[in-house]
């Protein structure tokens, strides 16, 4: 790694780049090895900067606008964030990341967390859909049925409420429609062919796909599907 001091003049120059900006307000502390401070360190590969509190702080405020004025141009974007690495495009329309996933509200208000990977050759696959509501009614019947059982003195294995408690720790909310999936072993893994499964199996209306990794990640951001198209 080539280290270098973050000079005024080259922060200026690169203001405008925001996965420089990124790397700033994100530097970590650095220390000798008594544990003494000594500065922080933004990485960016092959390079790492030394920058200043005063960097940091200005590389967040500019970065959060930045971060502002993407979502207020969102709209009715399906948005997907890249878990995976970028590569160049295979054909047209490809969606250029290996990994990308998502949580969505659809029409109904339902909650699912999706995502898609690339599978063998050129073709979608479905690495993972989470029915959320599901996924909380069974996490909560599960609980609720272990503290009466704990409660009542009872072996787990030997009460009454036992079957019901195993009914509850199985996960089928993994598995939503998943009797649909195979139907993709055949589709190409491109940014209309996403933004379709997700509108049809999910009874959505996102008149867009977009993958994103910069601004967002999952657990912050959740595509809300429009009533309509």
């Amino acid at each position: 790694m080539n280290t270098q001091i973050l000079n005024a003049k080259l922060f200026e120059e690169n203001k405008a780049n925001i996965i420089f900006l990124k790397a700033i307000k994100n530097a970590h502390q650095c220390a000798d090895k008594n544990g003494n401070f000594l500065h922080f360190k933004a990485l960016m590969y092959p390079l790492e900067y030394i920058v200043t509190t005063e960097q940091i702080n200005e590389a967040k405020t500019l970065f959060n606008d930045a971060k502002a004025a993407f979502l207020s141009g969102i709209g009715n974007k399906l948005i997907f964030v890249g878990m995976g690495s970028y590569y160049a495009p295979r054909f047209e329309d490809d969606v250029c990341n290996y990994r990308i996933r998502t949580e969505i509200l659809n029409t109904e208000g339902r909650q699912f967390f999706i995502e898609f990977g690339r599978g063998l050759g050129e073709n979608l696959n479905f690495d993972h859909v989470i029915d959320r509501d599901q996924q909380k009614e069974y996490e909560d019947k599960s609980t609720e049925i272990y503290n009466k059982i704990k409660s009542s003195g009872f072996q787990i294995v030997s009460h009454p409420l036992y079957a019901e408690y195993q009914k509850y720790n199985e996960q089928p909310y993994h598995w939503y429609k998943r009797e649909l999936w195979s139907k993709t072993s055949s589709i190409k893994y491109t940014k209309q062919n996403v933004l379709k499964w997700v509108n049809d199996l999910f009874n959505c209306n996102f008149t867009a796909m977009q993958v994103d990794s910069i601004f967002l990640s999952p657990d912050d951001y959740k595509s809300i599907s429009p009533k309509t198209k």
